[in-house]
């Protein structure tokens, strides 16, 4: 296996991690705001 393959392979788990991470972080995200639309309606 060269250099660029191992690279590559590296970046894309790498991308594909942040990538659930991002979702984790928006999907909590939602979850807390209608939490606190509807406990504490405006």
């Amino acid at each position: 296996m060269d250099i660029i393959t191992i690279s590559r392979a590296f970046l894309y788990d790498y991308i594909e991690t942040s990538l659930h991470m991002i979702r984790h972080c928006i999907s909590a995200y939602l979850m807390l705001c209608i939490f606190l639309l509807v406990c504490f309606p405006l």
